[in-house]
C-alpha cells in the first residue's frame, strides 16, 4: 500500500524514530513520535471523508464544507467563503487569545499576515506564477526578495538588502522535495543555517553556537528562522506562530498541519478520477499544477495560464479522457472552439451581476436557456468543468 510505517533518523538516539499504525484506509490510529510521547489517534469511520475525530484524546472538529475548526492543540481556525484561513485563535479556557490573522487578493493569493505574538505585519508581492517576490512589513519597507529556479517552488536565494547588495545574498541548497536543506552565505562557503525535517515535514531549525563550527556540543535548536526565511518542507510558506508552538504551513489553495500530517481543507478541486489518493510516492500517476489544487506532487503535465488556471483546451481534453465509456459528442460550439463558452460567459457575467454566486448564476442561466442546455446535454459536457472554464477567462 506504499503507506509509510516507519522514519529512522541517522543522528540521534534510537527513541527518537517514528513509528505509525495505519488502519486499512491509510488514516493514522498511533504515532510514536520522536521525544517518546505517543499519540492514539480516532477516526470516524463511518464518515467517508475518513476525518480525524480526536487526538491524544483531544477532540477536533469541523464545518460543513469540511475545514478543520479545531485542533488537539487547541487552536481554532476561522474560514472566509472560499475555505480560506482568515484568523487563528488559541483557546484559553473561556477565552481565546489571537494567533493569527490573513488577507487575500481577488485572486486567492494571500498577501498579508499578522503574527499577534510578534506584533508584526507582512505584505507579499507576487509575480504572475504565484511566487513570493518580495515581503513588506508596510507599504515602502521591503525586508527581503527572493529569487527562483525553473520549479514553482525551488527557490533559489534571498537578499534582506533593499538594493540587492550582493553581499547581503543568501542561497539555498534543497533536498530531492525541494525543501531547503540549509542556507549559506552569498560564496557558499559559510551555512547560517540547517533545516531538518520530521516523516510529516516538521521543521527542526539549527544554528551555529559561538564556536562557529557546525556539528559541535554549542549548536543551537532555533524556535524561528533568524533570518526571517519563510520557506520549509518542499518549499513552502511556514508561519511559526504563538511564539514557535504553531507549526502552519500555506500551499497556496490549501493549508497544511505537519503535525496532523493533513492539509486543513479539502482539494478545491476534488480528487482526480484517474489518480489515487494514496500514491504520493508514484510520480507517473500523478498530476501537479503547483498550486495544489490536485493531491499529486512530482510532475507538471498541465498547461496554465499565467494566472494558474486551467487552459480551456486542457479542461476539454480531460474531460473527454475522463468519461470513458460513454458517447462524448463533438459540438462545434462547446468542445472544438471557445466561442460558446466565450458567450456563456458574456451573458452570464451581465445577468448575475456581482452580488449572485456566479456558479448557481451560472446553472440557471443555463437550465432556463434552451439552447445551451442542449448544448450541455447533447455532448455529455459536465457543468462544473464548463464552469470553470468560464472563471479562467475572468467571468
Amino acid at each position: 500500500m506504499d503507506r509509510l510505517a516507519e522514519a529512522e533518523y541517522l543522528a540521534g538516539l534510537l527513541n527518537e524514530d517514528e513509528v505509525f499504525g495505519m488502519d486499512d484506509l491509510g488514516n493514522r490510529t498511533t504515532v510514536n513520535l520522536r521525544s517518546g510521547a505517543n499519540q492514539v489517534y480516532a477516526t470516524d469511520t463511518p464518515n467517508i471523508t475518513n476525518r480525524y475525530t480526536a487526538v491524544g484524546g483531544q477532540p477536533l472538529a469541523y464545518d460543513a464544507a469540511g475545514n478543520l475548526t479545531q485542533d488537539h492543540d487547541g487552536y481554532r481556525y476561522v474560514y472566509d467563503h472560499e475555505n480560506r484561513i482568515t484568523r487563528i485563535f488559541k483557546l484559553n479556557g473561556q477565552t481565546e487569545i489571537d494567533v493569527a490573522q490573513y488577507a487575500y487578493d481577488a485572486l486567492g493569493r494571500r498577501i498579508g499576515k499578522y503574527d499577534a505574538a510578534a506584533m508584526e505585519t507582512t505584505f507579499y508581492y507576487y509575480n504572475d506564477q504565484w511566487q513570493i517576490l518580495a515581503e513588506y512589513t508596510d507599504d515602502t519597507t521591503c525586508r527581503q526578495w527572493f529569487t527562483y529556479g525553473n520549479y514553482i517552488d525551488e527557490v533559489l536565494s534571498r537578499n534582506a538588502h533593499p538594493y540587492g547588495l550582493i553581499l547581503a545574498m543568501q542561497y539555498y541548497a534543497h533536498d530531492h522535495l525541494y525543501s531547503p536543506a540549509a542556507l549559506a552565505n552569498y560564496n557558499g562557503f559559510t551555512v547560517w543555517e540547517r533545516y531538518e525535517y520530521d516523516a510529516y515535514g516538521k521543521v527542526t531549525i539549527t544554528g551555529r553556537g559561538a564556536d562557529n563550527l557546525w556539528y559541535t556540543a554549542d549548536d543551537v535548536t532555533l524556535s524561528a528562522s533568524a533570518y526571517n526565511n519563510p520557506f520549509t518542507f518542499t518549499g513552502r510558506q511556514l508561519d511559526i506562530l504563538d511564539n514557535g508552538n504553531l507549526h502552519h504551513m500555506h500551499y497556496r489553495h490549501r493549508d497544511y498541519s505537519p503535525a496532523l500530517g493533513r492539509f486543513l481543507q479539502h482539494d478545491p478541486l476534488g480528487i482526480d478520477p484517474m489518480s489515487s489518493e494514496l500514491n504520493y510516492f508514484k510520480p507517473e500517476m500523478q498530476y501537479n499544477d503547483g498550486h495544489n489544487l490536485y493531491n499529486g506532487y512530482f510532475a507538471m503535465h498541465m498547461r496554465l495560464d499565467p494566472t494558474g488556471t486551467r487552459e480551456l483546451s486542457e479542461i476539454i481534453r480531460l474531460a473527454k479522457k475522463g468519461m470513458r465509456g460513454l458517447k462524448l459528442m463533438t459540438c462545434s460550439t462547446c468542445l472544438t472552439s471557445t466561442q460558446g463558452i466565450k458567450a456563456m460567459c458574456a451573458v452570464a457575467r451581465g445577468i448575475c451581476g456581482e452580488d449572485l454566486d456566479p456558479k448557481e448564476c451560472l446553472c440557471e442561466t443555463i437550465k432556463s436557456n434552451t439552447a445551451w442546455k442542449i448544448i450541455c446535454n447533447s455532448c455529455l459536457f459536465p457543468l462544473s468543468l464548463v464552469y470553470d472554464a468560464i472563471k479562467g477567462m475572468g467571468c
